[in-house]
This record gives structure tokens, sequence and C-alpha cells, in this order.
């Protein structure tokens, strides 16, 4: 059917649900074919070791980049690291790192960044979705909105960036993995109460109420918001640091991982209903850190599948951005000044 309805729905309404989410058009884009040779390159896939990011790491050791697997579960990422190598004779390299703990964030940081002197392309790739919305991080943000992890990440490791840029004369790529799902996001896309624990976000959630409804409810909004942040966040780096990297956001598609596993009953049984291959939700970033033509596109939003597409009207709102990174960057600087002079 995808065979069938994609190429006319892509050329009529490339940014529709339709042609994004269910009948995306055949690709034409093989990552064994077309991704140059990428010995010397450092990349690192953080969630790379289930699903999306698996599969993104699995490529580019088939390219002959070095592969750091940035997760939290060091049993995982040994398994997933055991797997790559029988099936690539590659080894890629785990890094522990708890997005939802900033202090995981650093010190992440400053084991890459003693091991390596550049970093060429950042997959900010991790993320959850419809966690129960008690689940707090460490430092008592909504956990879904998990793109401050991100954000800092990127942060301490621009520096390696932007060595990268310098060395090999074209710019480091940074990836951030959103969905469509940032279309959920009410007003203007980033309500602010909802981001950290307090009465505010108390009061937020029982406006939302709850609903198993794609779209309905404060589980779902919230998300939307987190999704909408992380686009958000790619526009904010490629604004300040177009001279260190190039910053690109991607909509992976409906693709069968363990992201689901939080949802109800009815949403479960939706999700097997649209689903995609895994391996296929690895197309658009890779595609968007690896291919040349993608350079072309700093900023960009790639849709299904490794199609560049335009960014809606809330994501050019500069004023927006500028609020936000205010925000964030007061946020990160509070952490860092409680945290023993950032020796935590």
């Amino acid at each position: 059917m995808a065979a069938i309805l994609g190429e006319p729905l892509a050329k009529c309404f490339p940014d529709s649900t339709l042609s994004q989410l269910v009948f995306p058009p055949p690709s034409t884009f093989d990552p064994l074919r077309d991704i140059p040779d990428l010995t010397g390159k450092v990349a690192i896939v953080t969630g790379g070791a289930v699903g999306i990011g698996y599969h993104t790491a699995l490529a580019l050791l088939q390219k002959n980049a070095k592969v750091y697997i940035a997760t939290r579960s060091e049993t995982k990422a040994n398994e997933a690291i055991r797997k790559l190598l029988e099936e690539t004779g590659r080894e890629a390299t785990f890094v522990h790192l708890d997005l939802a703990d900033l202090a995981s964030v650093r010190r992440a940081a400053r084991e890459f960044t003693n091991k390596e002197e550049k970093l060429d392309i950042l997959f900010n790739n991790a993320g959850v979705m419809l966690v129960p919305l008690d689940q707090l991080t460490a430092q008592g943000y909504d956990l879904r909105t998990n793109v401050l992890g991100h954000y800092y990440y990127t942060s301490l490791l621009k520096p390696l960036l932007k060595t990268s840029t310098q060395l090999n004369g074209e710019k480091a790529r940074v990836v951030f993995t959103s969905s469509s799902a940032f279309e959920y996001a009410p007003g203007d896309g980033i309500e602010f109460d909802v981001l950290k624990d307090g009465p505010a976000r108390d009061a937020k959630i029982k406006e939302y109420g709850i609903s198993s409804i794609p779209g309905r409810g404060a589980g779902w909004i919230i998300y939307g918001i987190s999704k909408f942040a992380n686009v958000l966040t790619s526009n904010i780096f490629q604004h300040f640091y177009a001279d260190e990297l190039s910053s690109y956001s991607v909509n992976p598609g409906i693709i069968r991982s363990e992201l689901q596993r939080h949802g109800s009953s009815f949403e479960q049984i939706l999700s097997k209903a649209l689903l995609k291959p895994t391996p296929m939700g690895a197309l658009t970033q890779l595609y968007a850190a690896t291919i040349p033509e993608a350079g072309n596109e700093p900023c960009g939003y790639f849709i299904p599948w490794a199609r560049v597409s335009e960014q809606g009207s809330r994501f050019k709102n500069a004023e927006l951005q500028k609020r936000f990174k205010e925000w964030v960057d007061v946020e990160l600087r509070a952490f860092e000044e409680s945290s023993e002079g950032g020796c935590a």
C-alpha cells in the first residue's frame, strides 16, 4: 500500500500525517550503499543499545566509524556491543549516561572528553514515552521532557564538536530525534509550568486530565511538549553555534521499539497496527548525520524516509527560542552552582 500511495501523498501532501507516518514513500536511501566511508569519524549514539539507536550504531560501524553507545544500562550496552561485534567485526564502546540525572550527564561528558579529542557526529537519540506522570528526573524535572539532559550533554561536548569542524573542514553534525507528536504541544509549543515539579505543574496536569487517546490528556500533551522541545533545541544550537556545528532534528516515523512499553492497552493495540520495523527508524537520522547533501540543510527537519520538511511557524518563533534558551541556561547554572562547584 505504501508503494502505491506513498509517492502521490508525498507530492500533494508531503507534511501530512498520512505521508509521514502511515504511507511514507518508499525509501531511496540505503545506509549500506549510500553512507560514505566513515573511517576516522567518532560518533556517539545516546540510547544506542536498543531500538533505533542500536540500528544507528550498526550502520555507523558498518561504515568504519568509531562508535560510543551512551546509555544508562551497562548490561544492555554490553549485550548490544557483543551483537554489533558479531554483525560488523567492529567493537563499540560503552559510556554510562543517565539523561535523567544532570550529574550523570556531566560525568559522561567528562569521561568521553578524557578519551577523545574530537566528536564528529552526535545522535541525541534516547528518549522515553508516556512514563507515569509522577516519575521525575533526579533534579525534579518532568521525565518525559528529557530535552534538558540532551541540551546539557551537547553543550558540554560542544568544544569537541568545534574541534571536529576545525580539523575536518566540514561541520560536525548533531541530530535530535523528535517525533510528529510535537503537534500535541499546546499554544506556542512550550508550557513552562510542566517542565519542573511543583504546584504549577500539578495544576496543569489536572487541567489537561487523563486520556489514552493520542493527543489528549496530560501524558500525551506533555510528551508533545518534549518532542517540540527537541526540535526547538536543535534550532537553538544551529542559531547560536552555526560556526561550530550543524544541527538537525528528525521524525523517525512510528517505529517498533521499547518506547511503547509504558502505553495503555489501547495505545499498545493502536501502535501494533501502525508500527514500522525497527531498522526503518534509523534511516532518517542516519541520512541527516552522514549524507553530504543533508549538509546543505542546516537546521533541517527530516521526515520518513530521509526527506527534508518545512518547519512550522511555531519553530521559527525567535522570542520562544530566546526564552527557552534562557530558561534552560538558568536551570543548568543553578545545578552547577549547587553541586559543589561543578565537582559532582
